[in-house]
């Protein structure tokens, strides 16, 4: 389970003792051995940017079964940053309601896209996104559990922000499944008639390298400023919503299908229609 990352991190708080199920590894009770040997680590991070930057990027590069590429048909959306945030809150029933291929590709793009996209799509340092990331690294990951979305089959994606695709991850769901892995938080009749939900996960070995034992700090708010974007682009759509960070780490494996040591599920957010 380590990712050869516990000599970067004290434990000052005794954090440890309350973290959940497969985070524990953030946090580590020992200090640094050598700041000799992190002053090194940092030194070549810092000369060899874009390697570490092609490095912790390659999940995008892994061939999937179907790649969708996001629409681009101009939607319908409030761009009052004002009514936005007075029509934000938290909503967890929904009337069962079909939200638009076209307008979660707007939310992706707006909320997650990549500001300065290449004609090429490579993943190049300092390619800026919609939102801030220490060092420009961007260890955040989104992947979006399609619920009730026009055009598109139910399932689990990767948002791909650099060729702007929807990758499929998982078909194998069923709402009981989605139960259990958010803790039996969110009801069967709330995951049936939401829209979908995005869960974020982070990477977070490469701000690490970088930023020695803040890099933690550094990944949490950058996923911090990723999920308040998705959440007002998505108001902004016409939808509600509400934050989950309850899961069942024990099903994270199988259900994402991500690497336990090196990806971690930190927050998701469930989107619908509210009843009227």
């Amino acid at each position: 389970m380590s990712v050869k990352i516990n000599h970067f991190i004290n434990d000052t708080y005794n954090l440890k003792s309350g973290a959940p199920l497969g985070i524990d590894f953030l946090i580590a009770s020992q200090p640094s051995q050598s700041n000799l040997v992190n002053r090194k680590q940092r030194a070549q991070f810092l000369n060899s940017s874009a390697h570490y930057i092609e490095k912790y990027n390659k999940d995008y590069a892994i061939v999937y079964s179907k790649i969708i590429p996001l629409s681009t048909e101009p939607i319908d959306f409030n761009d009052s940053l004002s009514e936005v945030f007075f029509q934000r809150n938290s909503i967890r029933f929904y009337q069962k309601s079909n939200f638009s291929f076209q307008e979660l590709s707007f939310v992706l793009k707006m909320a997650a896209g990549v500001k300065n996209l290449r004609p090429n799509k490579k993943i190049e340092y300092q390619q800026h996104r919609m939102f801030p990331s220490g060092g420009a690294l961007y260890t955040s990951r989104i992947y979006v559990d399609i619920r009730n979305v026009t055009s598109i089959e139910r399932g689990l994606y990767l948002f791909n922000p650099y060729n702007e695709t929807l990758n499929l991850v998982n078909t194998d769901l069923d709402n009981d499944k989605r139960h259990k892995l958010q803790n039996k938080t969110e009801t069967i009749d709330s995951i049936d008639s939401s829209c979908f939900e995005i869960y974020m996960t982070i990477k977070p070995q490469l701000a690490v390298t970088k930023y020695g034992e803040h890099g933690i700090k550094v990944g949490l708010m950058e996923l911090g400023h990723l999920a308040q974007n998705i959440w007002l682009v998505t108001v902004g759509c016409g939808l509600g919503g509400y934050v989950n960070t309850s899961f069942n780490y024990r099903m994270v494996k199988k259900f994402f299908r991500t690497d336990p040591a090196g990806e971690y599920l930190i927050y998701g957010f469930t989107a619908g229609k509210a009843c009227e």
